[in-house]
């Protein structure tokens, strides 16, 4: 199951917007055709694909630790309501920015989730979530290390953006709490 992100034909529904794959390039029509004529899933899709064993354990590892206490914290609803806007604008984000479909993970979603957390916990203790400083300091510098490429292809534009758009909701759900 850790290879379905490399087979094209599995993967075909999943993207944010199909491609074709030769032997020297990927070929895709511009715009997100697929998602203006109501395929509007695919904007979310990509967060399920997963290229290799650790990345969906890496992942899921994160999701369990930053997601959990969340969700406990708003409620199924707005959380799954979190996730999928997430997952929309860091997904576009990186489409828009990088200019290829070929991405997928839940990274975004899960700095989202980081970024949310991390300035909602400290700005409203109240909220009974907080993160130690070596939790920051870990996903601070895996960010930092994902922009060397050392680690390969990595989705840095959907990171980026999941962190900054879970920083300003928490900014904002801590400064409505005041």
């Amino acid at each position: 199951f850790t290879k379905v992100g490399t087979a094209q034909e599995a993967t075909a529904q999943w993207t944010i917007t199909e491609y074709v794959r030769d032997s020297t390039m990927i070929k895709w029509m511009p715009g997100l055709p697929e998602a203006r004529s109501g395929h509007i899933w695919r904007v979310i899709t990509p967060i399920f694909l997963h290229f290799g064993f650790m990345h969906v354990i890496f992942n899921l590892y994160w999701l369990h630790f930053l997601g959990g206490g969340l969700e406990g914290r708003l409620g199924s609803l707005k959380f799954a309501l979190f996730i999928l806007f997430t997952a929309a604008l860091s997904n576009v984000g990186q489409y828009i920015v990088e200019g290829s479909p070929s991405f997928g993970g839940m990274s975004g979603v899960n700095y989202a989730l980081f970024g949310y957390i991390w300035i909602r916990g400290g700005r409203d203790p109240s909220f009974g979530l907080q993160l130690d400083q070596s939790t920051i300091t870990i996903l601070l510098i895996w960010f930092a290390i994902c922009f060397t490429g050392l680690v390969g292809n990595i989705a840095n534009t959907a990171h980026t953006m999941g962190l900054v758009i879970g920083a300003a909701w928490g900014w904002l759900a801590a400064r409505r709490a005041r």
